[in-house]
């Protein structure tokens, strides 16, 4: 009696999975789809997208990932490293055109393209010949709804100042101005950098510029609005030179504004820059 009514239920059960229409299915999921190009725009062959849940709201990508570097450092109730972690979802390789899709249930995701150059490997670190892209902008999915993604995959070991100046860029804060001699003449080929703790001058610095033109000029990008300690390098790992800021030696700090670029920030060497070893 025991087995005609397990028989009776397995019955009823395929006969309810049968009832499901495919269109049904269909309706209740959404897709992503898109083209994963390299920094030449070629398309991206056996790479794989790989998709988290988005839980931070509206908050803009680039200020959740570089959160711990606010002053008040990382909130321990949101879980800014999720993106590195497993993946809830991931996409099958990429043909020889760069395309994907993905099936996914209705809700709020981000998106990281992945190449490995060892291709047994599918999960871990990365290493230095593999290629990401930057996690995408927070997109919502509805039930029925494609959305179309386009990734551009980089080495972001090799590539990491790339990746770094990228994002700082899009807070639009920072300083700007020349770096003068003595003598107030242009002093080319120089890094400016800003470190948020006097204490921390003469060590690896917090923030650094791209080096001076011709006409001394530089601009330095910081995440955040706040007091900064202003240095010159001759090169990024090297030691500071001796300055002070146009206006006088007591100037030892910068006050930045969130959003705004501090310009007119000269600075004057108070030795010569080293010369390149030949």
């Amino acid at each position: 009696m025991t087995k005609i009514r397990h028989a009776n239920r397995l019955c009823f059960l395929v006969f309810f999975i049968g009832c499901i229409k495919p269109s049904q299915i269909d309706r209740d999921m959404g897709y992503v789809r898109g083209v994963l190009i390299d920094r030449d725009l070629n398309p991206v062959e056996n790479a794989q997208v790989y998709v988290y849940r988005w839980l931070h709201g509206d908050e803009p990508v680039e200020k959740v990932l570089k959160q711990e570097r606010d002053d008040e450092g990382p909130d321990d109730s949101k879980d800014y490293g999720a993106y590195r972690g497993p993946a809830g979802f991931k996409s099958a390789k990429t043909g020889t055109d760069g395309s994907y899709k993905i099936t996914l249930p209705p809700g709020t995701y981000c998106l990281v393209a992945r190449k490995r150059h060892d291709q047994k490997i599918v999960e871990g670190p990365l290493n230095p010949e593999d290629l990401s892209s930057i996690v995408s902008e927070p997109i919502t999915i509805g039930g029925g709804e494609t959305v179309r993604v386009g990734l551009k995959l980089i080495n972001t070991l090799r590539d990491a100042v790339f990746f770094e100046r990228y994002l700082i860029r899009t807070y639009k804060t920072g300083i700007s101005g020349r770096v003068l001699s003595k003598a107030g003449k242009a002093v080319s080929d120089v890094i400016v950098t800003a470190n948020k703790e006097a204490s921390k001058v003469g060590k690896r610095s917090d923030f650094i510029s791209d080096t001076t033109d011709g006409e001394g000029n530089y601009t330095l990008y910081v995440y955040h609005g706040g007091v900064y300690h202003p240095g010159i390098k001759h090169k990024p790992l090297g030691p500071y030179l001796s300055f002070h800021q146009k206006g006088g030696p007591e100037n030892k700090t910068v006050s930045v504004t969130q959003g705004q670029i501090v310009s007119g920030v000269d600075l004057v060497l108070e030795e010569e820059v080293p010369k390149p070893l030949l």
